[in-house]
């Protein structure tokens, strides 16, 4: 196992986090990144934090849609996990897994933004056209 995350200074510190980010803009969890770079889960979690950091630091402003795109597709595993047990499950833990289901679905929605409701159309703003033979 290696030490904890290094500084931004060192090369070798900034490739493990480069590989970390990488791993978990892909969907990975803590747990699969760590596993996957032969380091514990909360050196994983320091990585991707700091890299993610690094990132907004040097203004690249795609990073939050990066973490929301990540975040998405955990929970796009962590549904299919859900989804796979559900079937054959007695109806106790069949109850208990839709909750998480549906947990995980409203996390989704609030994610994504899809709960916001989209401005009313314009011309919902404009007086209405004047009518014929009425005076002004």
């Amino acid at each position: 196992m290696t030490s904890a995350p290094t500084t931004p200074a060192d090369p070798a510190g900034e490739e493990r986090r480069g590989r970390a980010l990488r791993l978990y803009l892909a969907g990975a969890d803590q747990a699969a990144i760590a596993k996957a770079l032969r380091y514990t889960e909360d050196e994983a979690r320091a990585d991707v934090h700091t890299a993610l950091e690094e990132r907004l630091q040097a203004g690249h402003a795609e990073t939050k849609e990066l973490q929301r795109t990540a975040a998405a597709l955990q929970l796009d595993q962590l549904q299919s996990k859900l989804w796979g047990k559900l079937q054959g499950a007695d109806p106790d833990t069949a109850e208990k897994i839709g909750a998480r289901l549906l947990q995980i679905i409203d996390r989704r929605i609030k994610l994504l933004g899809l709960d916001r409701r989209p401005p009313p159309p314009p011309h919902l703003y404009e007086s209405p056209p004047p009518r014929l033979g009425a005076s002004t």
